[in-house]
């Protein structure tokens, strides 16, 4: 749950996907609290808590998917009739209305009933539908959304396959999402022989549901704080079945203004055509270039989204898809790049503390600054610039560097020529 908060609030830039995440990860924690709290006297005492989040239980299965497709396909918004799946929220809440307009004496009867069963939890016979039928549909629904994920996996690993050109970081990413999908076939597995077989009461498989959720839910958590870059999404243009840099550069960029963007054209868009990703490129590369406002401290992506009139949701996605990173690492490794660079044109610079050199270039902090240099760099700062002094450091970086003080941000690094995906 704790992880789950940290996706929802601490992620300033708001993306689709940490926020699915975030979800799912909640409602695990939650069928975790719930079946915890059966085993205690809680529902008996507050009867009102009783199933009351219990509609939550039928979002895992759209949440999954809908996660496992924007990450695909790269999209940073939900498509318009994404709500649909979750149809079955408001009709299981009509199913419960003859238990919450009990009084709080005959709830606790209720729950002291199915207290003696734990059958009668799975059947939920307090409601208006049939026993049964409730369960059924939650594991018949789970099962479809998962058949699709797992469909959508294989078609997206077999366009792959076919790419010409694919980086670590989308191997990664895509590793992610194939465990993700497994350890959620486990879960339905487990449920499904519960549900049919009713062999809890011989072999406490109930216990067995509650590990296995329990571990999902670790698992899951480990791999976001191990390899947190699986959060940003696949690099590169992958939705677009051609990419051909030369031709969309030669498109003219008058047909949206790189400074005032089409409110309309911006709202309706789900992902980043690659066409955009150059006009937006060419946008962030100009305002860098002759302001440099990312060495203020604490700039953030509200501010760029301010200065140059491009939503944050926008810049967020465009970051996360064109360089594999968040907005965060991306000013850092801009504030790094550009202190070496004066440092390189200026070597006076370095009698300046460490501190000095981090907080002139916009870190707040000591240790951010030797964190984000590292990071960047292989080294500390002092390592590197010992480094510098005795020779030309010629660094390879990833997607921004400075050269005669004009900021690149080399987009045929992530997009070369002759990529293509049929």
């Amino acid at each position: 749950m704790f992880v789950s908060l940290i996706l929802f609030f601490v992620n300033k830039e708001k993306s689709l996907a940490p926020n699915l995440v975030a979800m799912i990860i909640a409602i695990l924690s939650y069928i975790m609290l719930v079946n915890a709290a059966y085993v205690t006297n809680y529902f008996i005492i507050f009867p009102l808590f009783y199933r009351l989040m219990a509609w939550t239980i039928f979002c895992i299965g759209p949440l999954s998917y809908i996660y496992v497709r924007s990450v695909l396909e790269q999209t940073f918004r939900l498509k318009r009739n994404d709500w649909l799946f979750f149809i079955p929220v408001p009709i299981y809440l009509i199913h419960r209305i003859p238990f919450y307009l009990l009084s709080s004496e005959q709830k606790v009867a209720v729950i002291k009933h199915n207290l003696t069963n734990l059958k009668l939890i799975l059947l939920e016979p307090e409601g208006l539908f049939p026993k049964g039928w409730v369960a059924v549909a939650r594991i018949l629904l789970g099962v479809i959304f998962l058949a699709a994920q797992c469909r959508l996996i294989w078609k997206w690993k077999a366009k792959i396959n076919k790419q010409k050109q694919f980086n670590v970081h989308n191997q990664t990413v895509f590793t992610w999402l194939q465990s993700f999908t497994y350890i959620l076939s486990i879960s339905y597995l487990l449920v499904f022989i519960e549900m049919t077989l009713h062999v809890s009461n011989v072999f406490r498989l109930d216990y067995l549901i509650l590990t296995n959720v329990g571990l999902s839910i670790l698992f899951i958590c480990v791999y976001l704080v191990v390899k947190p870059e699986i959060l940003y999404g696949m690099k590169g243009w992958l939705q677009e079945s051609t990419v051909k840099t030369e031709e969309v550069v030669a498109e003219p960029v008058e047909r949206i203004n790189p400074n005032v963007p089409n409110a309309e054209q911006l709202t309706k868009k789900k992902s980043i055509p690659h066409a955009d990703a150059v006009l937006y490129e060419s946008m962030i590369e100009q305002h860098f270039s002759e302001k440099q406002p990312f060495i203020k401290t604490g700039y953030s992506i509200k501010d760029l989204s301010n200065e140059i009139q491009l939503p944050s949701y926008i810049l967020s996605a465009f970051i996360n898809q064109y360089l594999g990173k968040n907005f965060n690492e991306f000013i850092n490794d801009l504030r790094i790049d550009h202190l070496c660079d004066q440092v390189q044109k200026d070597d006076s610079l370095l009698s300046y503390t460490i501190e000095a050199l981090g907080n002139h270039v916009g870190f707040n902090s000591r240790t951010t600054f030797i964190n984000a240099f590292k990071k960047r760099k292989g080294m500390t700062p002092s390592e590197y610039f010992n480094l510098s002094k005795k020779q030309t450091t010629d660094q390879n970086n990833n997607f921004s560097y400075f050269q005669d003080n004009t900021l690149v941000l080399p987009l045929k690094n992530v997009l070369p020529n002759d990529m293509s995906v049929s």
